[in-house]
């Protein structure tokens, strides 16, 4: 049996687009993704570890 897959970086991308439409990018901080989105913080440095620059 595989380990389970967590949806925390598509709950962290959910929530960030949502707070980006309700708030704008001024007011929408990875601290209020997180909080949005329930996400532990390091889920920031394990799916986006170049900072989400590409």
């Amino acid at each position: 049996m595989s380990p389970r897959k967590s949806d925390s970086r598509e709950r962290m991308v959910l929530s960030a687009a949502e707070l980006l439409r309700e708030y704008g990018a001024g007011a929408t901080s990875i601290d209020r993704v997180l909080a949005h989105s329930g996400a532990p913080r390091g889920s920031v440095y394990h799916h986006f570890p170049a900072g989400g620059c590409s």
